[in-house]
């Protein structure tokens, strides 16, 4: 998948993932033609606004 070039400016992450957690979000990307990235950006965007509501 190509992504227009983003103005956002990203830094590179390192975490250690449950590799079946890691196997699961790669089939699910495939399944929603998006990048492994778009998911875990969207996911961790998720989990500010869960953390902010409180």
């Amino acid at each position: 998948m190509v992504r227009p070039k983003s103005t956002v400016t990203r830094q590179q992450l390192g975490a250690r993932v449950n590799t079946e957690m890691i196997k699961k979000i790669k089939h699910l990307a495939i399944d929603k033609n998006v990048s492994f990235n778009v998911l875990i950006e969207e996911a961790l965007e998720d989990l500010l606004k869960k953390y902010k509501q409180k």
